[in-house]
């Protein structure tokens, strides 16, 4: 990963969207209970041109 897209990563898991599930950071899942988050993340990035 490159910074932006690390800074990215971080900040959905200091919110709580993505879930660290390695003590290696190398793998994460979404969270569950953040879905409607998560869609509201997606749509956003669908209505980017």
């Amino acid at each position: 990963m490159r910074g932006g897209e690390k800074e990215n990563i971080l900040e959905l898991i200091r919110e709580g969207i993505l879930i660290p599930k390695t003590g290696y950071g190398k793998h994460i899942s979404m969270n569950v209970e953040k879905h409607e988050k998560i869609m509201d993340y997606i749509d956003e990035f669908l209505r980017i041109d």
